[in-house]
């Protein structure tokens, strides 16, 4: 009995909550968790009701001994806890992707499940883009890539968040492999949108990798993407697109024309969702 109830605590993590516990085990725990704390295998974390294992290898190693199709299970009804109780996408989203994977290991993926984990993924990392947590937006955005279908819908504008958090991260030549990928795979899907939103991307990497001409391929750019992002009345993609815009009178030292270029940004950036 407590090894049944260590090895649910360790599908959740490191620190665990009683109730969360008691939820996958379907049962009272208190008296196993109890008893493992006498064991030294746990102890009482910092918050109420909760443990924590001793030590990450204890975790890990009961963790192991969870069979996978179990271990796939325990994960996705984890999640669908948290979700029950509005819980962080990042967490649920974790559980899930931790499920598929599993699952992946023993035989056909479940294809819905990876789309799920995902998109919930995806929604974590664009709300850690917005805070201006690059390393986590990357690496979110990433793992949602990862799982989402090579002919998912969200993949085109999935590929533009990537570029755009890679760019702001510094990392240039990653950007603009992943830009060029988005640019290609929306123009396969017929999304014009994250097409568009792509284009302004890259020419803004393109503004760092490659400075020489800069400011007529600005012009250029710009001229072929605002009218069709104001066509599709695209608020976000014309704040950053006027934003790019005014770079070129800011090489070119045209002061009075970069600050109604900017502007324009603010105005976009504004009214966008």
């Amino acid at each position: 009995e407590d090894r049944a109830v260590m090895e649910r605590a360790a599908v959740i993590g490191r620190e665990f909550p009683l109730q969360s516990v008691a939820a996958l085990a379907g049962n009272e725990v208190t008296g196993p968790l109890l008893s493992l704390v006498r064991k030294e295998l746990l102890r009482p974390a910092d918050f109420e009701d909760g443990f924590v294992f001793r030590h990450a290898l204890i975790r890990e190693a009961a963790y192991e001994a969870v069979p996978k199709a179990l271990r796939a299970e325990l994960h996705e009804r984890h999640g669908r806890w948290l979700a029950e109780r509005d819980g962080a996408d990042i967490v649920i989203g974790f559980h899930l992707e931790q499920a598929f994977r599993t699952r992946a290991e023993l035989g056909p993926a479940d294809a819905a499940l990876a789309h799920e984990a995902g998109g919930l993924l995806a929604e974590a990392g664009d709300r850690a883009d917005r805070r201006n947590d690059m390393p986590a937006a990357v690496m979110l955005i990433k793992r949602a890539l990862d799982l989402l279908a090579g002919d998912s819908p969200q993949r085109a504008r999935m590929l533009a968040a990537l570029g755009s958090a890679l760019l702001r991260a510094g990392r240039l030549e990653e950007s603009s492999i992943a830009l060029d990928e988005a640019i290609e795979t929306a123009r396969e899907a017929g999304d014009r949108r994250s097409e568009l939103r792509a284009l302004v991307e890259r020419q803004q990497v393109r503004s760092f990798i490659e400075p020489a001409g800069v400011v007529e391929e600005i012009a250029r750019v710009a001229a072929e993407v605002i009218p069709a992002l104001e066509e599709i009345d695209d608020d976000f993609g014309l704040a950053k697109a006027w934003r790019l815009l005014s770079d070129a009178d800011l090489f070119a030292c045209r002061w009075q024309a970069r600050a109604e270029a900017l502007e324009r940004a603010i105005e976009h950036a504004r009214r966008a969702p």
